[in-house]
């Protein structure tokens, strides 16, 4: 008894341990697992990282050249960032925003004239001679 009312004591007169957020600002700890992020121009579409990821979250198209991250369902492992060959993928020490939808993210070579899908959330986008990289999110449910 006399224990939890000094701990009760001392948590009362100390500094909470959480941040104001947003009035203080967040600084994320390094090496957290963050938000996924994929450096498309190195991909070769092995599907290597589709083959290992345990949660199926990441779709490969070859033939498209198009990858599907399905955000709401990785577990942020990094088995997708350890066998990938080309160290094209990477983890941002930041948290994706909430949601109250699930969302694909998707890293896709468009030619010249094509357009993501209508209401497709362009996150980047890179000219090329021949068409557009686009990285877009797109609402599934």
């Amino acid at each position: 008894m006399s224990s939890m009312f000094s701990e009760a004591l001392k948590n009362l007169f100390s500094k909470p341990f959480t941040h104001l957020y947003p009035f203080e600002e967040y600084k994320p700890i390094k090496d957290t697992r963050g938000r996924y992020v994929m450096d498309y121009e190195k991909c070769i579409h092995c599907g290597l990282c589709e083959r290992n990821c345990p949660a199926a979250a990441i779709k490969v198209d070859r033939k498209k050249k198009r990858n599907e991250i399905n955000i709401s369902g990785c577990i942020l492992c990094y088995r997708c960032k350890d066998v990938c060959p080309k160290d094209c993928i990477y983890f941002r020490e930041q948290y994706g925003e909430p949601t109250t939808h699930r969302t694909l993210l998707v890293y896709e070579f468009l030619p010249k004239g094509e357009k993501p899908p209508k209401g497709a959330e362009i996150e980047e986008k890179k000219e090329k001679d021949d068409g557009t990289v686009y990285a877009y999110r797109i609402k599934t449910s």
